[in-house]
């Protein structure tokens, strides 16, 4: 099977389970099977290894069970391994030195018995400031040691940071609305808010493009990432890239999996390419403005994780997948282990990005394990060494429209960040119906908008206006060139989701008119605004595609200007 998904169920259940000795074996390294008829490819050696767990430590009973270090105590009356019969049964014990020195009573008063005891805890205190010595120096060397490498680090920055583009505005029925200057206006400028103090929203991005490859790239990892510097919290939500969505185009909305939008934006040349229409497709569907983006090829990963000499991941249960696809198109098979896996960057990858066993789903449950067990192994001390290679590594493999300070805070924040305070969550199988297309074959995952926006508004923030996903039209009704367009705009820097613009006859009064019951956001739209209750109203049969209408009046027209 391709791997873009379309396969049906049949060729998904033709799978052999495995059995006991496969499964949990000692020190299994990961098998790859070719599909039959395909080659064998030997497993590198040393990928998948266990770390410190064995079958026999979960399973057996009796002295297999036991530490290395233990050993099964003996029936009574018998010797220990290495111990004489003479002494296992006590007749030496008259003679043997006792394991720990019986306590002396003497007197307090007694100078002679208490001066070792100052000199004991002398030597004690001694140590101590010796050790801790030893911590202050390192801890000195290795500060010394990365701020020398700060200017390597801003090079780094400044070649992956990339001029961040207009972001892309969709209009009624999801045309996209490529923006032309307003004679008279004065363009506004890209906002850029400090991730140190405020709470920033990334969209990763992780594509996938063989150098066969003659189409263009597919962003075929989505994960929305909202960091909160002040709380030192992190909400990271995967989306699966089969789920069926509401693509904006030039001149109609298409219907297509989400993954295809970025392969649209650079087709058509859109500003700001496929990353801008990333985000674009996550606002419309999801009602969530996204900051940044970030993105990597896979094949910049995997350098990565080889860099950091490999990461460990507790694989929950044993994976296998009989139609892992090759970089030659083919088919291979491929089974990992359950435990705790020690994996290098080709395993790594490939259990982030093998689906067939559980789907699109159980993927992105596996890449974000993958790339939090990146970050522990980033923030190891040991890494420090690597710090130069693994700069190379992000120049080649990464871009982003994060700027230089940006990526910095960033990277120097991350190590006062918890594991306890990253929440992980993905669009679950109770939040999609799975379907298979009838005119392709094609599986995707039909959503259920109901259940998937309450979850993304409340991770993101519980913001009312992500929760609604209103789409919302600016109307100027006043003879104020430009009046719709920079108010919509600052709309959309506050993260509501304006469609559009027009003209419309005079009003003296801004209203906002709500035709589908989103008082949620028209009552913010209102508060934004500057306007009161009475400026909301409701009606019905409103314009095809919108579903609040804000028709500016004189009264704003001067606040405009």
């Amino acid at each position: 099977m391709a791997e873009n998904g379309s396969s049906n169920s049949n060729d998904r259940t033709k799978r052999r389970k495995l059995n006991s000795s496969e499964i949990g074996a000692e020190d299994a390294p990961t098998t790859r099977i070719p599909a039959p008829g395909g080659p064998v490819r030997p497993a590198t050696p040393g990928r998948g290894q266990r770390v410190q767990q064995t079958q026999a430590r979960r399973d057996a009973t009796g002295t297999a069970g036991l530490r290395p270090t233990q050993v099964a105590a003996p029936p009574p009356g018998q010797p220990r391994k290495g111990q004489s019969p003479r002494a296992a049964n006590g007749s030496n014990r008259a003679n043997a030195a006792p394991l720990v020195p019986p306590l002396i009573k003497q007197e307090a008063s007694s100078p002679r018995l208490l001066a070792p005891r100052r000199t004991a805890m002398s030597t004690r205190r001694k140590v101590l400031l010796t050790l801790l010595g030893i911590v202050v120096l390192i801890v000195g060397i290795a500060g010394w040691w990365v701020w020398g490498r700060y200017e390597k680090v801003r090079q780094v920055a400044d070649v992956v940071s990339v001029t961040p583009a207009p972001e892309l505005q969709t209009g009624p029925n999801g045309v996209l609305i490529l923006n032309t200057p307003v004679p008279g206006a004065t363009p506004a400028p890209v906002v850029r808010p400090q991730p140190q103090t405020e709470p920033v929203t990334i969209l990763l991005l992780g594509l996938d493009h063989r150098p066969t490859d003659t189409t263009s790239p597919r962003s075929d990892t989505m994960i929305l990432v909202r960091i909160d510097p002040t709380t030192k919290k992190v909400a990271m939500l995967s989306i699966p890239r089969d789920l069926w969505v509401t693509i904006p185009g030039l001149t109609e909305a298409t219907k297509d999996r989400i993954n295809s939008a970025y392969g649209y934006g650079v087709d058509n040349h859109l500003p700001g390419g496929g990353p801008a229409m990333a985000k674009a497709v996550i606002k419309y569907n999801l009602g969530i403005k996204v900051d940044y983006f970030a993105e990597v090829q896979f094949t910049g990963f995997q350098k990565i994780v080889d860099t950091l000499g490999g990461i460990n991941v507790d694989v929950p249960k044993p994976l296998e997948d009989n139609q892992f696809p090759t970089v030659d198109n083919g088919l291979t098979r491929l089974l990992v282990f359950g435990g705790i896996q020690h994996m290098d960057g080709t395993t790594a990858l490939e259990y982030a990005r093998s689906r067939h066993q559980d789907s699109d789903l159980g993927r992105n449950r596996r890449q974000q394990q993958v790339l939090l067990a990146i970050k522990e192994k980033g923030l190891d001390i040991a890494t420090l060494g690597k710090i130069d290679e693994l700069l190379n590594d992000l120049k080649d493999s990464i871009r982003t429209d994060l700027n230089s300070d940006q990526i910095i805070s960033l990277v120097t924040m991350a190590p006062s960040i918890p594991s306890g305070n990253i929440t992980q969550t993905s669009i679950g199988l109770d939040m999609v119906t799975e379907t298979i297309l009838p005119d392709s074959g094609a599986d995707v995952l039909i959503p259920n908008w109901d259940k998937i926006r309450p979850m993304v508004a409340q991770l993101f923030g519980g913001n009312t206006v992500a929760l609604e996903a209103a789409r919302i039209q600016v109307l100027n009704g006043t003879s104020t060139v430009g009046l719709a367009t920079r108010t919509a705009q600052t709309l959309r820097d506050k993260g509501f989701n304006v469609v559009g613009t027009d003209n419309t006859t005079a009003h003296s009064k801004t209203i906002v008119v709500d035709y589908t019951n989103k008082s949620l956001t028209a009552d913010e739209l209102a508060k934004a605004l500057g306007l009161d209750s009475s400026a909301v109203r409701s009606d019905t049969g409103g314009p095809p595609g919108v579903d609040i209408v804000v028709v500016m009046g004189d009264d704003k027209a001067g606040a405009a200007q």
